[in-house]
């Protein structure tokens, strides 16, 4: 047992500088005036495969199946609510970032797939939800990406039109690791139906491609938490 847990955690240890505890204080070096949480996945598979299953339908090893009614903004709203009282702060009176980083990213599609039915469901869960949809005032996708076929982006236009009704700023940060994979060119050429649908709709997006002129690499990928 030993040896096999040594050796789960030398396939990760050359990327500790982008640990959770690490993330903190980037995150609070590029959000100096904000209150940072870092939700961790429920799961995690050999200590390289992230399960978001407290936020989305996933496989073992992490692969999202998008639904309408799964619950992921009710629980991230939740979350923040219960930590904030812990340490005496009123999230409804706070504007929200939300940041994904790779296959983080599929929570904050989860929640898109979610938005149609949230703001236009009439339950009272739902009508606490839509105002706190309403502080979310920036969202930022760094190099989405997993290990299925498709779903690192949002595709769907009603989607996508929830998406831009929130009038949230949004920020589009990608890397060749992801973008430019031979293997996975679903991925890019999702990011480009997802950038082409929020321009055509006429909304402001960030879209930043970090390293471009450089070869595709994983230490690239994990830089964009540096970059962006």
């Amino acid at each position: 047992m030993r040896e096999v847990m040594t050796q789960q955690y030398s396939e990760t240890a050359r990327w500790s500088d982008w640990c959770f505890e690490n993330m903190i204080t980037l995150l609070q070096k590029k959000f100096p005036h904000s209150n940072i949480w870092i939700i961790k996945p429920s799961k995690m598979l050999r200590n390289i495969y992230s399960s978001f299953h407290n936020f989305l339908q996933c496989s073992i090893v992490g692969t999202p199946e998008y639904t309408e009614h799964y619950g992921a903004i009710s629980h991230l709203h939740q979350l923040l609510v219960n930590g904030a009282k812990k340490v005496g702060i009123e999230v409804q009176v706070l504007p929200i970032v939300l940041v994904g980083f790779s296959k983080g990213c599929v929570v904050l599609n989860q929640m898109v797939h979610e938005l149609d039915h949230t703001l236009h469901h009439s339950s009272s869960n739902s009508i606490d939800d839509r105002d706190f949809l309403k502080l979310i005032k920036e969202i930022y996708w760094l190099d989405s990406g997993h290990n299925g076929e498709a779903g690192a982006w949002m595709t769907c236009e009603k989607d996508i039109k929830a998406l831009v009704s929130l009038e949230a700023e949004l920020h589009i940060h990608v890397s060749p690791q992801q973008v430019c994979d031979p293997i996975r060119m679903w991925i890019g050429e999702e990011h480009k139906l997802f950038i082409d649908y929020l321009k055509q709709l006429g909304t402001q997006v960030h879209d930043t491609i970090h390293f471009k002129d450089q070869p595709r690499c994983l230490e690239n990928h994990f830089r964009i938490l540096d970059e962006f």
